[in-house]
């Protein structure tokens, strides 16, 4: 069967356009990000503070490794996989997951010898917690690369089945594990690898990538990057992009991880918790920002191709609506808020509940600039994404430390601040990468 013919035509970007594949998208987000949502509250329910700030800090760690894994493969897939690999996209695949086993195995067995010698070194928790990243790490990020696949052939409806079976096998197993009591940092980490392999499985026969032998992703060198040589064209394609997004990825990785590593050292473990408790509930919006991010890509990079972006239509066609979502998303959690973290949490965090209104307020500058983002990179300007992302990081990193020194609440206080910061130089950035039309 021809490749191009599993394909689908590219749709009107009309209403049902937006009903229809964004719905599915959201779904899809609402899915794993609601599976690891609602982990993340029983495991705050279930563990010891010392636990639970653990499992934080672990899985802190892995989504750096993911952020360099999705600069490498994921983010150049939804960007060239939509476009100049469209023609051949099951053998494009193949090459993609064939260098993702090599390098996640890689880290894998690195993280493994690292959770020996903490071992030990009498750190039980701690080494458990990254044996059990390092057996869950290559599946996870397996999973990641296999969904964004669908994003890629706009069918959202099949990352939506396989979010629906990670769900149910991620919760079914943990609860077993909460009864049987083995549950704990590593065996989480390690059944969330396991929830993983189930939705690989499926995503695998819907989207049939062609299998790619591992020596052919570094053929002899007398061969030159063609096109009509698949595996350079691929390398110098991604090399292009990644050059710029793995430094881009460290600092996307600082800026929505780093409090809890400041917090740490500044606090302790439980004020680790206490944030990450207020994090989450801010996670729905930030996740369902993030499926729509995954459509919007392949769709702005094609806008971009084409040349038909503009400052009007950008602003009217994503701008104006995603902003319009945070506010009301806003005003949600400042009236609704506390009442929802009493629902989910408790007693436990009722002392902070009054700051999520003032927490939430990141969220209207924080999406406009996500998607000022977004349309560098569809531009492939991943290197000014870079200067943008080391000037806010740096920005955020000094804003904390000092806030920090008066508590959570000089913590938040100084995220706000920063994050308004960021709004007025992403919209200086917008302005000049797209004038208006005269």
């Amino acid at each position: 069967m021809n490749e191009q013919a599993i394909v689908d035509d590219p749709p009107a970007r009309g209403v049902s356009f937006w009903v229809s594949k964004g719905g599915f998208a959201v779904l899809d987000q609402a899915l794993f990000a609601g599976a690891n949502f609602v982990l993340n509250v029983l495991l705050a329910r279930w563990l010891t503070p010392v636990a639970y700030g653990t499992f934080t800090l672990a899985y802190s760690s892995f989504l750096l490794i993911a952020s360099f894994h999705t600069a490498a493969f994921t983010e150049p897939m939804l960007i060239y996989g939509s476009g100049r690999y469209e023609g051949r996209f099951r053998r494009y695949l193949g090459m993609l997951v064939a260098g993702h086993w090599l390098a996640t195995l890689a880290v894998a067995g690195l993280a493994l010898g690292i959770a020996a010698v903490l071992w030990l070194a009498d750190a039980p928790t701690t080494a458990t917690a990254l044996g059990g990243l390092a057996l869950a790490l290559p599946f996870i990020l397996m999973m990641w690369l296999v969904r964004r696949a669908f994003y890629v052939q706009l069918r959202p409806q099949g990352a939506a089945a396989c979010g629906l079976l990670y769900l149910l096998v991620l919760l079914g197993g943990t609860y077993a594990l909460y009864i049987g009591g083995l549950l704990g940092p590593g065996t989480a980490l390690a059944w969330m690898g396991a929830a993983s392999i189930a939705a690989f499985a499926l995503a695998w026969p819907m989207l049939r990538p062609r299998r790619f032998p591992f020596r052919r992703l570094w053929p002899a060198k007398r061969h030159a990057p063609t096109d009509a040589d698949l595996p350079a064209a691929v390398r110098a394609d991604h090399w292009r992009y990644a050059r710029w997004a793995f430094p881009n990825a460290g600092l996307d990785w600082i800026g929505a991880n780093v409090h809890y590593f400041i917090l740490v050292s500044a606090a302790s473990l439980a004020t680790v918790g206490t944030m990450r408790a207020l994090d989450l509930m801010l996670m729905p919006y930030w996740q369902g920002m993030a499926a729509l991010h995954t459509l919007l890509l392949p769709m702005l990079s094609k806008d971009v191709e084409a040349s038909t972006m503009s400052l009007g239509h950008f602003v009217r066609r994503y701008v104006a609506p995603w902003s319009l979502l945070s506010i009301l998303a806003t005003a949600a959690l400042a009236l609704f808020g506390p009442y929802a973290m009493s629902l989910v949490y408790g007693d436990h965090y009722t002392a902070y509940a009054g700051l999520l209104g003032w927490y939430a307020l990141i969220l209207v500058p924080e999406t406009v600039v996500g998607l000022v983002f977004l349309l560098l990179r569809a531009y492939v300007r991943t290197d000014l994404v870079f200067l943008l992302n080391g000037i806010f990081s740096a920005a955020l990193v000094a804003g904390l430390w000092g806030g920090v020194q008066f508590g959570l609440e000089g913590l938040i206080y100084a995220r706000i601040g920063v994050a308004f910061l960021m709004f007025a130089v992403a919209l200086i950035v917008l302005l000049r990468t797209l004038r208006p039309a005269r």
